[in-house]
């Protein structure tokens, strides 16, 4: 498990060094494997510990800032994937201000998603269903990602009480349409 961040925000980039440290650590892998059934999910925890940990793609997080006619579709989207671009995840400039415990849960998070929908095996195996939050908090995306922001927490308990350094955004990202090209890409298909 890898994540890879080439921009200037420095918490997206602690964040993507803390998932590729978190790979290494057993109690990371052991934590996943003790846990019970996921809902959702049509393999076991051992399972989806082992496809996780044997991926050998980075996910790339890039900086996304949806087009002027999906911005209120986006609005409390922190992070975006396409099938069709494997492993990059798109982070929204609007969350840079998260914790990098929040940036790690979301990028883990987002890298379960890849791995379950480029491991060769057919449908969702430790997905969430629908975009819908809540009673969600047993999926394997949304328990792991968790799980991995409070292992990070528990190490750098200093990080909880701040917000992260994040770098310059303007104050309503959603104002100025003129930079709307300045991030890399739409990770949706209808943009």
């Amino acid at each position: 498990m890898q994540a890879v961040f080439k921009g200037d925000d420095p918490g997206l980039a602690a964040a993507a060094a803390a998932i590729t440290a978190l790979a290494d650590q057993n109690d990371f892998w052991d934590g996943i494997r003790a846990h019970g059934p996921f809902d959702f999910a049509t393999i076991d925890a051992a399972e989806i510990a082992r496809r996780l940990a044997a991926e050998t793609h980075p996910i790339r997080v890039v900086l996304w800032k949806p087009r002027f006619s999906r911005r209120e579709f986006y609005r409390n989207t922190v992070a975006v994937t396409n099938p069709g671009e494997p492993f990059v995840l798109h982070y929204h400039v609007a969350f840079l201000a998260n914790s990098v415990g929040q940036k790690i849960n979301t990028i883990v998070h987002e890298f379960i998603h890849n791995v379950d929908d480029h491991d060769g095996q057919p449908g969702e195996q430790m997905g969430h269903g629908d975009n819908d939050w809540h009673g969600k908090e047993n999926t394997a995306p949304y328990w792991i990602g968790e799980f991995a922001q409070r292992i990070y927490e528990a190490a750098h308990p200093a990080a909880l009480a701040q917000p992260c350094p994040a770098a310059p955004v303007q104050a309503d990202v959603f104002a100025d349409e003129a930079c709307d090209d300045a991030y890399t890409g739409s990770p949706d298909p209808e943009v």
